[in-house]
């Protein structure tokens, strides 16, 4: 995929108002991402996006000052999320893409806390894991993370190579963290289609976030089936095979296209921000309608977006 080079932390000039340039798969800080909501919306300003979206993990507590810091730079946001969940037929573990999603409804918000709570209990059972090999974690600096509940394997890996416990991010997961490693914990989810099901009740569109890096196809066809509205096409992780693949099954199908860098930022400086270099006319189906009123609109994505169901 085409990508801008590394941003500059926003410090170059603002942006024209609503450039058509898109990048709708974000994370910042409140999750396990390394930026705060502001620093990230003035990021992704100083590569050219016009429209972002703010998809934390499991969590809303960033998209205000997301937005606020957007809005103020020209930009438009969508409300956004990013679901963990499990698809109970073949076991995968499926990333959802909420987007439009109205922030204050609670059975939303109670959703989202019962999977924070299970995170955090995730979280200590690692962090016992760590310290009967020898590692004690510091949790002092992990505090923030710990109140929203979006802490996981992520911020551990921060925290080992912050402590010079490994050389890198990788090496954290390569020797303890990894799936089926000596610190790892399985995670408990809710299932694919209770999580699809509760996004539509609140007004939003669901997508499958990137498919091809994760799933398998049978797991991408049985999310479909399940009502998800369309694929994360666009994604750092696919390859140019399954970028033409994913798009010609939204346009045979007439489902919802989206495109994201995913970026987290990592502190050993490994991952740089690559903006997809989408322009907001080339995403398909209701995502592409609520994408054109955003950006049309006053900043205030999904506030004039009817429910998909």
């Amino acid at each position: 995929m085409p990508a801008a080079a590394h941003g500059n932390g926003g410090k170059g000039e603002k942006p024209g108002r609503r450039s058509g340039l898109v990048d709708l798969h974000l994370h910042s800080s409140c999750s396990d991402g390394i930026h705060s909501p502001a620093e990230l919306a003035r990021l992704v300003a100083a590569n050219g996006s016009g429209l972002v979206s703010l998809t934390d993990h499991d969590t809303l507590a960033g998209t205000g000052a997301f937005r606020l810091e957007a809005r103020a730079l020209g930009l438009a946001a969508i409300p956004g999320l990013e679901i963990s969940s499990r698809c109970l037929r073949s076991g995968a573990e499926v990333h959802l893409l909420a987007y439009g999603i109205d922030p204050g409804r609670a059975a939303l918000e109670d959703f989202l806390d019962e999977i924070r709570r299970s995170r955090r209990e995730r979280f200590h059972r690692m962090v016992w894991k760590l310290g009967a090999l020898g590692l004690e974690v510091d949790l002092d600096p992990l505090e923030g993370v710990l109140a929203t509940g979006s802490a996981g394997r992520p911020h551990l890996a921060q925290q080992l190579y912050r402590q010079g416990r490994v050389g890198g991010i990788q090496e954290a997961f390569d020797r303890y963290l990894r799936n089926g490693g000596p610190a790892f914990v399985e995670k408990r989810l809710p299932g694919t289609g209770r999580a699809i099901d509760l996004v539509h009740a609140c007004g939003g569109l669901v997508l499958i976030a990137h498919p091809g890096k994760t799933l398998a196809s049978s797991t991408v066809e049985q999310v479909l089936r399940q009502g998800a509205d369309g694929l994360e096409v666009w994604h750092p992780g696919h390859r140019a095979p399954q970028r033409r693949e994913f798009a010609e099954l939204v346009e045979s199908r007439g489902l919802s296209s989206s495109a994201g860098s995913d970026y987290h930022g990592r502190p050993d400086g490994s991952e740089r921000y690559l903006a997809p270099r989408i322009e907001v006319g080339r995403l398909r189906g209701k995502l592409a309608g609520l994408a054109r009123a955003a950006l049309e609109g006053p900043g205030e994505g999904g506030r004039r977006f009817q429910s998909p169901r």
